[in-house]
């Protein structure tokens, strides 16, 4: 397994092929967070409190992509991937994939893709990730392929977590555009 990089700002903010952690330190947070009335803290490198959302690859729009992290157990989160205003979004949360197709004035539906079944009752913590590369998700819990759905609605966006409440730590970002299908489905482990 590939040894994630730090996002830095004298490096590539996401080199293609690498895990990149978005958030190390305090600073590393977007200034809004920062503030004491933000509704998170960032305790012993762990995010933890209630967003709305919190977009995670910093206005870069991404097809070939991923975002995993580490949440407690009763941790609530949506992992988002292609979010794009004009389309709608692929998200994991809840134990489903879902496609969020956008509307007009901001409406829009919500098709489930995937129903996944995974057991959480007797761990502490999980790792969780989602990635998209061509027109296939896929979906990772505790480093277990759990899920790979095909859609093709949604091309590319931003990269977010949505209805968080709780604790995570360890948030990675990976960029597979301009990597060879083949190699992107080798570095994510399909």
């Amino acid at each position: 397994q590939q040894r994630p990089v730090t996002s830095s700002p004298t490096a590539p903010q996401f080199p293609p092929g690498q895990w990149v952690k978005v958030f190390t330190k305090f600073e590393d947070l977007p200034e809004h967070l920062r503030k004491p009335d933000s509704g998170v803290s960032w305790k012993d490198g762990a995010l933890e409190g209630k967003l709305s959302s919190l977009e995670m690859s910093q206005g870069k729009n991404m097809k070939n992509c991923g975002l995993r992290m580490i949440a407690d157990a009763d941790t609530k989160l949506v992992l988002i991937l292609r979010r794009s205003p004009q389309m709608g979004y692929y998200s994991f949360g809840e134990q489903r994939v879902t496609r969020w197709d956008a509307g007009a004035n901001g409406s829009g539906s919500n098709t489930d893709l995937a129903r996944i079944n995974v057991q959480t009752a007797s761990v502490k913590e999980s790792r969780l990730e989602f990635s998209a590369v061509g027109t296939r998700l896929f979906v990772r819990f505790d480093d277990k392929l759990v899920s790979t759905v095909s859609d093709t609605k949604i091309e590319s966006g931003v990269l977010s977590i949505g209805n968080f409440e709780g604790t995570i730590r360890d948030i990675e970002v990976i960029n597979l555009d301009g990597i060879p299908e083949a190699e992107a489905l080798r570095i994510i482990g399909v």
